[in-house]
Order: C-alpha cells, then structure tokens, then sequence
C-alpha cells in the first residue's frame, strides 16, 4: 500500500501571514488536527515494515475534551473490547483478562509506533508552551515544551508551513532531546463542519526507519456524548 505524505509545499501565493506568535502559530495550526467539544472517530493503524504490511487494527474513539477521552479496539477480534479511559490526564486500561482498570502511561505503546496517548489525547496546544527555533520563507519550527509530566512526549519538535498554518511534521522527543519517533502528517483534505482536518498520518521509528505505523481518521461525528460513557465504573 502506497500512501502519498506532504513533504513539499507549493511555491508560495499571496502575503505570508503577518507576524505571529509560537502561541498563535501553534493554537491555529492545531485546528487541523482535532475538532472542539465531543466527537467521536474511528482510527485504522496499519503497522509497516519497510513498506510491508504487519497487521493492522481499529478503534473507536470518544472524545469529550483534551483531558477526557476513552479509547475502544474493535479489531482484531483477539484485542476486541480493550478500552483505554482518560480521566483528567490519568490513563487506566480495561481489558476482557483485566476486569477492573489498571492505570498506564500515555507514552506506552498501543500498537507498532502509536502510544496511547497518540489517540487518547488530541490537542498539543493544551499541553506544551511553544517556542520559534527556526524560520524560513516557508515554514516555522516550533519548540514544545510539556507544561506538565502528564502529556505521551517530554518534548516536540513541530513544523508549520507558512502557507495556511498548517503542521506538516513532528518530531517526538525523549527528556534527554533524543528524538524517538518522527510523525508526518498528510495534506488536510476532511472538511467537517467549518474545517478541514488532516485524516492521515505515518509515524515512523527515528532509529529504524523502516518501522512505521499509518494513522487513518474515519468517520467524524460531532455529537453529544453521555458524561457517563468517561466514567471508571462503566468502562
């Protein structure tokens, strides 16, 4: 399978935006990435090596805010009814050999190169205090800095195209600096209500290159969802 990333840009039209701010840049290139208040979605994770297909699985996924989401794998049958709940930034995972909810970090891994937090959270601009490093005729380098020891990555190199503010890569880091994972997201092409989303991304080992997970985002339903549905005891 074959899938097509934005890596390059088209040559500039227009006025690039004025002045901005690591906190502006940041806050509106995230409006490609999630949608506000409750939606749920479906995400597909292909894990690769080399190009060559693994495995793959699916989820449902439920989101009330940054901070409250819960997770559920529908695929394959052998994973079926694994939940992952966030509560406040706590993580607890639910299985059918765990009855009751143990609690797990948003950094373990869920499946290939995806983390629980890479589908349990949504919004980086909650998270990390953003910084300009680098800046050229096309594109921002930003910076991220975990306000707290509650987000999936310490830190996060990200990268926004001038053009449109929108994020193209990002680079995920360890405390030390060392880059762990490099994520590359696709052109936004989902239009849901007043804006259009990016709906795929591969994230790839920094050391093993060949090694990569691709991230599809199906089915976006903006919806009220019960309070109910992110509580433990109905998990």
């Amino acid at each position: 399978m074959k899938i097509k990333f934005l890596i390059l840009f088209p040559f500039l039209c227009g006025t690039l935006n004025a002045a901005l701010n690591a906190d502006e840049i940041l806050r509106k290139s995230e409006k490609y990435r999630s949608l506000d208040g409750n939606y749920s979605v479906s995400v597909v994770v292909i894990n690769q090596m080399a190009n060559l297909i693994q495995d793959e699985s699916r989820f449902s996924v439920k989101i009330k805010d940054n901070t409250t989401s819960l997770v559920e794998q529908v695929y394959p049958a052998s994973s079926r009814g694994k939940k992952l709940l966030m509560i406040n930034n706590d993580l607890w995972m639910k299985t059918n050999d765990i009855k009751k909810g143990i609690r797990i970090n948003l950094d373990q891994k869920l499946t290939g190169e995806t983390a629980n937090g890479d589908l349990a959270k949504t919004n980086f601009y909650i998270d990390y205090q953003p910084k300009i490093i680098e800046e050229n005729s096309s594109f921002y380098k930003l910076h991220l800095k975990s306000k707290h020891d509650q987000t999936t990555y310490s830190q996060i190199n990200y990268y926004v195209f001038k053009e449109g503010l929108i994020p193209f890569k990002a680079e995920f880091m360890a405390v030390s600096g060392k880059i762990l994972k490099i994520a590359e997201y696709a052109k936004p092409t989902k239009k849901i209500k007043d804006r259009i989303l990016i709906s795929k991304l591969k994230i790839s080992d920094a050391v093993v290159k060949q090694r990569s997970s691709i991230l599809k985002y199906e089915n976006f339903k903006v919806h009220k969802i019960d309070d109910a549905v992110f509580n433990r005891a109905s998990m």
